[in-house]
């Protein structure tokens, strides 16, 4: 009886590590200025962790945030460059030396480059969540069974509540 129990409880353990494995919860976007996070009730989860879950569930939705997220790194590059080469004439010209205005000019261009970017990017990561939110139906997370050690009178015995 013993080792009946002592399996049941290594088998539930291992099916609830498992589904843990895979979470099947919807994905949420929010915006701000300058970039988006993704959350999962309401918790935040990186672009990887983001990418990990979709995966095993929906390969077409996992090359969208994949496409978006190359295009987020380089819109990110493209207006930090911009933004550096603004910033460089600038403080030379508060400084009062010669600013060199062709490379604000530079940046100015990487910098608007970087916005219609970083706009498809954050398109791309939208239609993703809405193909991988739209397969998502069961969600395990929302049913939490609770194993429970139960005394009464005479006998002993699990409880377990969904």
């Amino acid at each position: 009886m013993k080792k009946k129990m002592l399996l049941l409880l290594l088998v539930l353990a291992f099916v609830t590590a498992l589904q843990a494995q895979y979470s099947t919860e919807k994905i949420d976007m929010k915006l701000y200025w300058g970039g988006h996070k993704f959350t999962v009730d309401e918790k935040k989860v990186s672009t990887k962790q983001v990418l990990e879950m979709m995966k095993p569930i929906d390969t077409a939705a996992y090359r969208r945030m994949k496409l978006s997220s190359a295009n987020n790194n380089i819109s990110t590059i493209l207006g930090g460059v911009g933004g550096l080469l603004i910033g460089y004439p600038l403080g030379r010209f508060v400084v009062g030396e010669k600013p060199q205005w062709a490379f604000a000019a530079v940046g100015a261009a990487l910098a608007g480059i970087s916005i219609p970017i970083s706009n498809k990017s954050r398109r791309q990561a939208s239609e993703a969540l809405e193909l991988y939110n739209s397969k998502v139906t069961f969600h395990p997370s929302r049913l939490r069974p609770a194993l429970n050690l139960v005394a009464k009178g005479n006998a002993i015995g699990l409880v377990l509540k969904f």
